[in-house]
């Protein structure tokens, strides 16, 4: 096992497919300034070959040089890179992927499996990875790694009785997107367990999962923290990678025999683009990623 202290004489070589679109650039943001992985390709449809990376860069954040130079290539393999990180649209994504895994190249996909392969959500499950012997890691419903660490604490010292789940979509979030980048909602719950505000709080502030003991870089130093109000400037300002790496709730209440709580996380971060990172990182520390 590793942490993020571990030092790396070379990074790990790493390529993003469909690294024009919207979730690529992301990945891309995240893996300029990633400690253990180095960009060495970015791929995208025939239509961007050829040209310069920077020339499709939209983000409000500024794009590494040497990123911004590397001419974009067609995602097809051979690629000189360990992994693959796809943010490809889900109507081509399956069989490029499989190329690569034909190659034997481990690739992080951001769509769900079609045959049923198990999520991995890092705080939650890791073990999987211990036993993971597939090449095509596949991607958990962004909404469900927020709720599935929200309610992992309490299952864990409580037990669960029953859930229900309200999110709030806004007009503007359903009308401009497929999928809004931020999940808010309430989560109404009873515990098999009696405990109190206290108990359920401390709970969730207490909890860490494998990412953070082993401290690996996209992991949140906490990642739950529960307020009595969360102020509206905060909830609009993802603005660091701990940050909207974090889930957040607000203003615990009872309500009749159950109790509700107020959630808001990145669907985009938290959810997918983040949780794949913190994937891969499990994966290096497991010894599952050779270079």
């Amino acid at each position: 096992m590793m942490s993020s202290d571990f030092f790396f004489r070379h990074k790990i070589p790493v390529a993003v497919l469909g690294a024009t679109g919207c979730i690529g650039q992301q990945f891309v943001q995240r893996l300029s300034q990633h400690p253990w992985f180095e960009i060495v390709a970015l791929c995208a449809s025939e239509q961007s070959c050829g040209q310069l990376y920077g020339s499709k860069w939209t983000m409000p954040t500024s794009l590494p040089e040497s990123l911004a130079n590397l001419t974009i290539q067609a995602c097809r393999p051979p690629l000189e890179a360990k992994l693959i990180f796809s943010a490809l649209s889900q109507s081509v994504a399956a069989p490029i992927e499989a190329l690569f895994a034909e190659e034997e190249q481990i690739v992080l996909t951001v769509h769900e499996s079609a045959n049923g392969q198990e999520p991995v959500v890092g705080e939650i499950n890791p073990e999987f990875l211990s036993t993971f012997t597939h090449k095509i890691l596949f991607a958990p419903r962004p909404l469900s790694v927020g709720l599935s660490l929200i309610l992992k604490p309490l299952s864990d010292q409580f037990g669960l009785e029953s859930v229900q789940v309200a999110l709030n979509l806004s007009e503007e979030s359903s009308e401009q997107q497929d999928q809004p980048e931020i999940a808010a909602g309430t989560l109404l719950f009873k515990l098999k367990k009696a405990a109190g505000f206290e108990e359920i709080i401390e709970a969730w502030r207490t909890f860490k999962g494998e990412p953070q003991r082993l401290r690996l870089p996209s992991a949140p130093f906490h990642p739950l923290y529960y307020f009595e109000q969360l102020n509206a400037h905060f909830q609009s300002d993802l603005s660091d990678a701990d940050k909207d790496m974090a889930i957040y709730l607000e203003y615990l209440q009872d309500e009749e025999d159950n109790k509700k709580i107020t959630f808001f996380f990145s669907l985009l971060q938290r959810g997918l683009v983040g949780n794949t990172l913190l994937n891969a990182e499990l994966l290096v520390s497991l010894g599952k990623i050779y270079w």
